[in-house]
C-alpha cells in the first residue's frame, strides 16, 4: 500500500519509477529551505519495496506539463511571414524561462544541491507558468556528490569526459552545462548531439531558429556555457546578464 500524505483535493499521479535511491540525500533542513524557495514540491511522496530497483511514486498534476513539452516546434507552413513570427515568438519566450531556471539552478547551490538529471522533462510547470521540480531522486548534497561515482544523469545533458565535481564551482560549470542544452533543445526540440563537438555544430545551416539576429545571441549563449572546457564556461549569472 503506497500512503498518500497530499491534499485530497488535488490531483495526483501514480507513476512507476526506475533508478530510484532510496533517499535523496538532503537533509531536513535543505528540503524546508527548497519548498520555501518553490524550487521543489512539497506534496510527493514513493513507496520502494525492499530489494526493488523500481518505485511508486505519487506526484502532484501538473496541466501545463513538463518544460520539454513547451518547446518550440519546428515549423511547416511555407509562408515566409509566419515562419519568422514562431520564431520570435519562441526566442522570446526563452528569455523568461532561462532567467527562472538560473535562477532556480542558484538556489539549488546555495542550498549546497547538486541536481545531475535537471533534463528538460524534470522541470514541471504551474498554473503560473513558473517551473518547479518533483523528481528529485538525482539530487545531492555537494558533500556527498564529492564521493559519489555514478551520478544519475542523462546523455545529451552531461559533459564530455568525465567531470567531477568537487568544488562550489564545479557544480556550478556543470549546472550551467545543463543549463546551455536545456536552451538548445528548447529552441530546436533536439538534443545536443553527444558524439558532436558543440562549438563545430553548424547551427545555421541545421536550424533556422538561430540564423536571425536574436538566434545567433541565443546560438553564442549556448555554445558558452556549453564549452567543453569547464574553465572556460560561462556562468550562471554571466548567463542570466546576457
Amino acid at each position: 500500500k503506497i500512503k498518500n500524505t497530499a491534499s485530497p483535493e488535488e490531483v495526483h499521479v501514480l507513476s512507476l519509477t526506475d533508478n530510484v535511491k532510496k533517499s535523496d540525500d538532503l537533509s531536513a533542513e535543505q528540503r524546508k529551505s527548497l519548498e520555501e524557495a518553490g524550487v521543489i514540491g512539497k506534496n510527493s511522496c514513493t513507496n520502494q519495496p525492499e530489494h526493488s530497483q523500481r518505485a511508486f511514486k505519487i506526484s502532484p498534476y501538473y496541466e501545463l506539463g513538463s518544460f520539454d513539452q513547451h518547446y518550440y516546434s519546428p515549423f511547416k507552413e511555407t509562408q515566409v511571414r509566419a515562419q519568422e513570427q514562431k520564431t520570435r515568438t519562441s526566442q522570446a519566450q526563452c528569455i523568461d524561462h532561462i532567467k527562472e531556471m538560473i535562477d532556480k539552478f542558484k538556489i539549488f547551490q546555495e542550498n549546497n544541491v547538486f541536481f545531475p538529471d535537471a533534463k528538460a522533462s524534470n522541470w514541471l510547470r504551474r498554473k503560473d507558468g513558473s517551473i518547479i521540480v518533483e523528481d528529485m531522486k538525482s539530487f545531492e548534497t555537494f558533500e556527498q556528490a564529492k564521493k559519489t561515482q555514478h551520478f544519475i544523469k542523462t546523455d545529451g545533458y552531461w559533459p564530455p569526459g568525465d567531470e567531477r565535481p568537487k568544488t562550489y564551482h564545479d557544480f556550478e560549470e556543470i549546472h550551467a552545462y545543463i543549463l546551455g542544452a536545456n536552451i538548445y533543445e528548447y529552441l530546436t526540440r533536439e538534443l545536443i548531439p553527444i558524439d558532436a563537438p558543440l562549438p563545430k555544430l553548424d547551427f545555421e545551416q541545421a536550424h533556422v531558429v538561430f540564423t536571425n539576429t536574436i538566434g545567433k545571441r541565443y546560438k553564442s549563449l549556448i555554445v558558452s556555457l556549453m564549452n567543453p572546457d569547464a574553465s572556460k564556461r560561462m556562468s550562471l549569472q554571466a548567463a542570466r546578464e546576457e
